[in-house]
């Protein structure tokens, strides 16, 4: 097969072509290669963006939790604890527990190279289920200290999870400029190639 496959290209000429073809089949297969790594990233990129932005309303609709449900805590009085006018408390324990857990999940799932604030988060928690356990207790002014000391730690951790997300923000637009320049070069050289 092979002396047959020679014989057919032993014309210098035919040669030529043979080398001519296999350098447009290698260059055809790089550019098919890179648009295909490019829109790659690009995908990557929107993924991330969409759920940088799912994390940034998680976190928000969380702070938000926290400032209506924080100051509306009473003390339960004992044995009228499941009469409908008192707040159904762990209706609300609930609701930001699972908050917390999808901010942690968005960390976790897609933003593991910036780090995961898990202590943040599990601080934040911890401190809304402290003021959610003084309300079971007797005491109205370990109640009141509880919840003021949640609002008040609660904000450094939120803004600590906002400028982690900042950060993703900057460093997913410097990607985007990048890719952008990159796209750039990329027309230009296959300009040149075409002419």
């Amino acid at each position: 097969m092979f002396p047959h496959f020679f014989g057919i290209f032993s014309d210098p000429s035919d040669q030529a072509r043979l080398v001519i073809v296999g350098l447009s089949l290698f260059v055809g297969l790089i550019i098919v290669w890179a648009n295909q790594s490019a829109n790659n990233r690009r995908a990557k990129r929107e993924l991330l963006i969409s759920k940088l932005d799912e994390l940034y309303s998680e976190i928000s609709a969380c702070d938000h939790k926290f400032i209506t449900y924080l100051p509306n805590i009473e003390l339960k009085p004992t044995g009228l604890y499941e009469q409908s006018e008192y707040i159904d408390y762990d209706k609300q324990v609930l609701d930001v527990t699972s908050s917390i857990n999808s901010i942690l999940k968005y960390f976790k799932l897609y933003f593991t190279n910036y780090g995961v604030p898990e202590n943040e988060i599990k601080n934040i928690n911890m401190l809304f289920l402290d003021a959610f356990g003084a309300a079971k207790g007797q005491d109205e002014e370990a109640l009141k200290d509880a919840v003021s000391l949640a609002l008040s730690e609660s904000i450094e951790y939120f803004d600590s999870l906002f400028l982690i997300c900042n950060e993703i923000t900057n460093d997913l637009l410097s990607a985007s400029i990048f890719i952008k320049l990159k796209k750039a070069t990329s027309k230009a050289i296959d300009f040149i190639l075409l002419k």
